[in-house]
């Protein structure tokens, strides 16, 4: 299928990287609304404007799916939405070095990066970013539009909430809830519930401020 990239930053060269592995995406190239990415080259493939240029992009390029690239978790939401009311498919960009177990549950739009190990049992939302090197434990449920940092480690049966975001080899004990729109600072140390809105950090963890919803 022929394929766009929605976001030519840090986290699209990820995403191409992985494409590149998968012989089911004919890469078109790139699309983002920071007009100082328009006309680059990355490595091969131009961003070819913004996602306004989509309605001509998809007839030129006879595109049928995107890949999400944006690591603003609301953001990408916004866009997924977008992709599907122009008739894109959200397409799931797995890199063949994630290990996945069988039964693991996989929603639509989601970025698995290189290194990535997810146990039996877990259910992966829509449009998740699980980036490089994370491990998700048994049962783990990981809801639409999360974030799971690089060398994060989710202990068996966590639940993640919309929106959450788990930064930088975070660690989350077993059975803890992360709450919607939740952040995990980098390198924290969870040993309880994270609810909605909080923002927790340090070792062990605890709350220092609530965001509005």
């Amino acid at each position: 299928m022929n394929v766009i990239i929605v976001g030519a930053g840090g986290h699209g060269k990820v995403v191409l990287d992985i494409l590149q592995h998968d012989p089911d995406a004919d890469l078109v190239g790139f699309v983002d609304d920071d007009k100082a990415s328009h006309g680059k080259i990355i490595d091969g493939f131009p961003v070819l404007g913004g996602t306004s240029s989509l309605p001509v992009l998809i007839a030129a390029h006879k595109l049928d799916a995107a890949v999400i690239a944006v690591g603003d978790n609301k953001v990408r939401d916004r866009l997924s939405h977008k992709m599907k009311r122009l008739g894109l498919k959200l397409k799931r960009a797995i890199h063949p070095d994630a290990l996945i177990a069988r039964d693991v549950e996989i929603g639509e739009g989601v970025v698995i990066a290189a290194g990535v190990a997810i146990n039996t049992g877990a259910k992966i939302g829509n449009n998740v970013i699980i980036n490089t090197g994370a491990v998700i434990d048994h049962d783990n449920i990981i809801g639409d539009c999360a974030h799971i940092s690089p060398g994060v480690k989710l202990a068996g049966r966590v639940n993640t909430g919309k929106y959450a975001h788990v930064g930088l080899g975070a660690t989350v004990v077993e059975d803890l809830t992360i709450g919607e729109n939740a952040t995990i600072g980098a390198g924290a140390v969870v040993l309880a519930d994270v609810p909605a809105n909080a923002t927790a950090v340090g070792v062990p963890a605890r709350i220092i401020k609530h965001k509005k919803s």
